[in-house]
């Protein structure tokens, strides 16, 4: 060499490769390095977004019972038709469970209702569906509800009993205290009844005058007895 700085230079060009070779190096490795692991990952990525996506689109239909919320204190409710309605489902993942397999329903707001017959629409979104679930098509917009006017009551209560005193044994009395209970109800429902019974007393078990307690029953469904414990029930027997 002639002098260090043409040492320097020789030298400098051997061991230093050009900065173009060195980062094609660096890309061709970051590219295909491990090759066999990134296929593998991008197959997996691959799977699952054909998991996701198979069902995009498909439409199901379910049956969803209509329920109620917000019916007016003053109302009492006394039909609705119909009980369920059919509903159109746009589901847009299998990963979503089937929309069959889930409690679907409709749950309708009747702040808006009044004495009589009413029709109501069914919005959207008192549907209540799960996240990746939206509505196509519904089979009727709107359902028939019949209202009455709510109303409170006192009601006589009279003894229910059966069979007969046993050998020459007869009733002289079964009185009840009290003597009345509330009773609330539909309008209608409650203006048929005056009175109501208490659970059955089986005669031919008494032998003495006794003091029972009974449950009061209601004569209808829609009657509703506004006391949760019983009755007290005194028999009375002679000869």
């Amino acid at each position: 060499m002639d002098s260090p700085e043409v040492l320097y230079d020789t030298l400098n060009t051997i061991l230093s490769p050009p900065v173009q070779e060195v980062s094609t190096t660096t890309l061709r490795r970051k590219l295909f390095g491990n090759i066999v692991p990134k296929m593998a990952i991008l197959l997996f990525v691959l799977a699952c977004w054909l998991l996701i996506t198979s069902r995009q689109g498909a439409i199901l239909t379910v049956n969803a019972p209509v329920k109620f919320h917000n019916l007016p204190k003053e109302l009492a409710l006394i039909k609705t038709t119909p009980e369920e309605v059919e509903v159109q489902l746009k589901v847009f993942s299998n990963l979503i469970p089937s929309p069959k397999e889930m409690d679907i329903i409709a749950d309708v707001d009747l702040s808006r209702a009044k004495e009589g017959v009413n029709n109501i629409a069914i919005r959207s979104e008192e549907i209540k569906l799960p996240p990746g679930v939206i509505i196509a098509g519904l089979s009727r917009s709107t359902i028939r509800v019949v209202a009455d006017k709510k109303i409170i009551r006192h009601i006589a209560v009279k003894a229910g009993t059966v069979s007969r005193l046993p050998g020459k044994l007869r009733l002289r009395s079964a009185k009840v205290d009290p003597p009345t209970v509330v009773v609330e109800g539909p309008a209608h429902v409650v203006n048929q009844f005056d009175q109501v019974q208490t659970e059955e007393i089986d005669l031919s078990l008494i032998r003495q005058n006794t003091m029972l307690e009974r449950r009061v029953l209601s004569p209808s469904p829609q009657l509703r007895v506004l006391r949760d414990e019983p009755v007290k029930v005194r028999v009375l027997t002679g000869r």
